[in-house]
């Protein structure tokens, strides 16, 4: 054990979530049950993000599915410094969808050129076809270009789920949005450089 766990709750979920909303870094320790009903798992958060999961034999997506479900249990958070050496992609394959959605965020802002600014070809519509790429930057530099751009928490989101497999319909399905607002998304997020898109 990492830290003694005498924090208790009745559904881990929320506890995820206030420490996704308050982007925090470092280690969620989580155990339920005594004796031979005895279960333990971590959760690793970089910046509000779920980089790594553990449950038992379990790792990854599953271990999260499996820990998102947890009623009445006992917890403790380890905060660390970005600079700290945490468990991170080095201990668990990186997976940016393991991420909660947040609460739905207000409309997502528009990005509009300032007047000295060279205006730029309007980017191609994806089409339905369409895999979009998260492009392999250093650890964070995609969330602060994403910041930096000043987009929504929806295209932040948007941004989690795409992995290389999902179709556009498949991420308006996921996102409960219409397909023409993803697309406007997922082009705005091309235009920084965190994604790139190719046929399927």
């Amino acid at each position: 054990m990492l830290t003694q766990r005498d924090t208790t709750a009745d559904q881990l979920i929320k506890v995820i979530q206030v420490l996704q909303l308050g982007r925090k870094t470092g280690i969620l320790t989580v155990e339920r049950g005594e004796g031979s009903t005895f279960e333990e798992g971590m959760l690793v958060f970089a910046d509000g993000l779920i980089i790594g999961a553990k449950i038992g034999y379990r790792n990854g997506m599953d271990a999260c599915n499996l820990l998102y479900t947890w009623t009445q249990c006992r917890f403790a958070f380890i905060p660390q410094s970005p600079t700290q050496d945490t468990p991170s992609s080095r201990s668990y394959p990186h997976k940016s969808d393991l991420d909660v959605p947040p609460p739905p965020d207000t409309r997502p802002t528009v990005l509009t050129p300032s007047p000295n600014q060279k205006q730029e070809r309007t980017p191609r519509m994806p089409t339905h076809t369409e895999v979009p790429y998260q492009k392999k930057l250093l650890p964070g530099r995609s969330v602060q270009l994403i910041e930096t751009a000043r987009l929504s928490r929806a295209h932040k989101h948007l941004f989690m789920l795409v992995n290389g497999e999902r179709t556009l319909t498949d991420l308006a399905r996921l996102t409960g949005r219409q397909v023409q607002e993803v697309a406007t998304q997922l082009n705005d997020l091309e235009k920084i450089g965190v994604i790139h898109r190719e046929p399927h």
